[in-house]
């Protein structure tokens, strides 16, 4: 069990910094060890040395030390991720702390109108597990054609009959509803299963997306075009990130060490790619609606002293929520079509308040004040899109040759026309089921407050959406294809597809900036599922027993320090 450190965890903006119940939360989230031990000896040469201890780079480094005659260094520039990031309804709580790289995007020529600066704020989870420690934990692998598309363009070995061996692999299902429908496994180190908490207006838009004709589907099955009453890398009623599922079961190995702390400093150039370029992302526009006063807002339900206690005792309640995220759906525009079933767009129904989109949106304070401030305190509904092919590609490039200077991050949303018109297609379902009979009955109506630049939009719904995805995007944080996979002739690749970077000797790339095609998907199971992949890939160079190794790689270039 991971030591008991009350005053750091109510240093963080959480509902429970000064709440009576949270050392007995503390100590009941405790029960699952959520976090590796670091080590306290390091050798100086490794045979691998694994830069990032996120959703891939765990996997790599409990991987890879299951060979025994080969050593293994985690570097990770975070720290041990706080014990309260273990319940899912706290999750949101975490942006912009020590535990998030809180960076923004430059600004953006075809969105972000109402963004201060036009950038668009980019969490990242910093720390052992990476993004895990702050993401939504939806499970959803992404379409068969998205990794057909990657082998038929040069990723060679990387068809959907090639990596669904690794989505079992990693998955330990515990819902029986989908473990028996043949498309899951049970016995992989990431556990899965649905959230424990079903939300008030969950029920009415269910009772919505029926009576509109659309169908609930496992889209990690045979079809994916539908809605999905979601399942998320939970175990227990807690986040199962890569840190728990593969760092933790590892962390006792002789032949690993795990660095936290460690902020590398220098990388030489040895060789001219086109990194950082590729750049892909899912870029959500949300449609806000009030909800009936009677609803108590999430901020509510998650400080109320009974449902803390729900939680603590059996891990259900608000706490076990993912975000407040109620239901999803992958849609072929407007339509249910599921012959062709390669949908263009995902919806996400979510509950929040101002003091959310306050806080982590990025608004203009005079934008924030006109349409959001009349509804402090007040519960909202999100309905947000986005396409799930986005034509449009961005950069993302060095800032300066300080180490500590964050990365000019351009997604370049919206350059393309195209994928404003897909999600205009996912914001009409939005609308049209967010303002159906089963939602009205439950008072859910658009806000009133007009949107500045869109007052002469109202009544031509094409025009007034399009002036909203132009004003404002949040990113889904699925940042994809900067170290692009393929072909080693293809002069647009950095990795072939064994990820060795081309033309340096001794080093691959292994997380998700090597994906050539953004998935229509969640992206961290996509992520662990390159990095199993990955993994076989390594270990069939690795021959034990063996000599000591001639490619040992010099540790040199990491900073270690407690600050």
């Amino acid at each position: 069990m991971n030591n008991l450190d009350i005053t750091a965890e109510r240093v963080y903006p959480t509902p429970y910094a000064n709440h009576p119940l949270l050392p007995l939360l503390i100590l009941s989230l405790m029960t699952q060890r959520h976090t590796p031990k670091p080590s306290t000896t390091f050798q100086n040469e490794y045979d691998y040395v694994i830069v990032g201890a996120g959703s891939a780079g765990s996997v790599v480094a409990s991987r890879l030390s299951e060979e025994k005659c080969v050593t293994v260094l985690l570097l990770e520039a975070g720290k041990p991720a706080p014990v309260l990031t273990e319940a899912p309804g706290l999750a949101r709580d975490f942006f912009n702390t020590d535990v998030d790289w809180q960076y923004k995007t430059v600004p953006q020529k075809h969105t972000g109108k109402l963004l201060r600066n036009r950038e668009v704020p980019w969490p990242g989870g910093k720390g052992l597990g990476g993004s895990g420690i702050l993401n939504a934990m939806v499970y959803t692998r992404g379409n068969r054609k998205n990794y057909d598309d990657w082998a038929a363009q040069g990723a060679e070995g990387w068809s959907f009959n090639d990596v669904w061996p690794y989505f079992l692999k990693l998955e330990n299902n515990t819902d029986p509803e989908y473990l028996t429908n043949g498309y899951h496994a049970a016995n992989g180190p990431v556990t899965f299963h649905k959230p424990r908490y079903e939300a008030k207006i969950k029920k009415p838009i269910l009772e919505a997306v029926k009576e509109a004709g659309y169908s609930m589907v496992d889209p990690n099955g045979l079809h994916q075009t539908g809605f999905y009453d979601f399942q998320a890398t939970l175990r227990d009623g807690q986040r199962c990130n890569s840190a728990k599922a593969y760092l933790v079961p590892a962390e006792n190995r002789t032949n690993l060490d795990i660095l936290p702390y460690a902020h590398v400093r220098k990388i030489p150039v040895v060789a001219d790619l086109p990194v950082g370029n590729n750049f892909q992302d899912h870029a959500c526009v949300p449609m806000t609606y009030e909800l009936d006063n009677t609803i108590p807002t999430i901020h509510e339900r998650i400080e109320n002293f009974q449902n803390t206690q729900e939680y603590i005792h059996n891990r259900t309640g608000p706490l076990s929520s993912t975000q407040f995220i109620s239901l999803l759906g992958f849609l072929d525009g407007e339509s249910n079509n599921v012959e062709e079933d390669f949908p263009s767009s995902q919806i996400y129904f979510l509950e929040i308040t101002t003091k959310l989109t306050k806080a982590q949106v990025g608004l203009r304070p005079e934008v924030y004040d006109q349409v959001f401030k009349p509804y402090d305190n007040k519960p909202l509904l999100i309905c947000g899109a986005h396409t799930l092919q986005p034509k449009s590609r961005g950069t993302i490039r060095l800032r300066s040759s300080n180490p500590y200077d964050s990365p000019l991050i351009d997604p370049n949303y919206f350059e393309d026309p195209k994928d404003i018109q897909e999600t205009i297609k996912g914001l009409k379902v939005c609308h049209m089921l967010s303002t159906s009979e089963p939602m009205r009955k439950l008072g859910t109506k658009p806000l009133e407050t007009p949107i500045p630049g869109c007052e002469d939009a109202i009544g031509d719904v094409d025009r007034f959406l399009e002036c909203l995805a132009r004003g404002l995007v949040i990113t889904m944080s699925h940042p994809v294809g900067t170290a692009k996979m393929g072909d080693p002739s293809d002069p647009t690749t950095v990795v072939d597809p064994q990820l060795k970077v081309k033309g340096v000797e001794g080093l691959r790339v292994v997380d998700a900036s090597v994906m050539p095609i953004i998935p229509s998907a969640n992206m961290n199971t996509p992520t662990i599922m390159v990095a199993e992949k990955a993994s076989d890939i390594i270990k069939q160079t690795i021959h034990c027993p063996k000599p000591e190794s001639e490619n040992s790689i010099h540790v040199a270039v990491f900073e270690h320090s407690e600050s």
